[in-house]
């Protein structure tokens, strides 16, 4: 198994994508919008924090950030993220192997501001 850092370092990767939800009467698809910060996501180590630029287009739309988190003593650690300054909703958190050797984090932003920008994912 490949650890993303060292126990005293933590590190993220983050990911996001936004995904365009239709209205109720039409919502016989879901559409994938976009995927940033790239392919791969993006990771820092030896850092707490990472940010970058995201676009939001289209109506009704739902921004999704999953961000993973490699370290082998997550206990107390939290994790907060922000579109636009504006805090996303915790939706799940999934430890690897159901222990302490890092975590999996879900958030997502109902209607984020359309246009770009900055996406945070902070580390505390």
């Amino acid at each position: 198994m490949k650890k993303r850092l060292k126990v005293s370092v933590p590190a993220l990767v983050l990911f996001a994508l936004t995904v365009v939800i239709l209205p109720r009467a039409a919502q016989a698809a879901t559409l994938f919008d976009a995927v940033g910060p790239g392919s791969k996501g993006a990771s820092v180590v030896n850092g707490t924090s990472l940010s970058w630029n995201h676009t939001v287009s289209g109506a009704s739309t739902l921004l999704i950030v999953s961000v993973a988190v490699g370290n082998n003593n997550d206990t107390g650690l939290s994790l907060t993220a922000t579109y636009n300054g504006v805090p996303m909703t915790s939706a799940a958190i999934v430890h690897s192997d159901n222990k302490n050797n890092g975590f999996e984090h879900l958030f997502y932003l109902v209607s984020p501001a359309g246009g770009t920008h900055a996406v945070n994912a902070t580390l505390a």
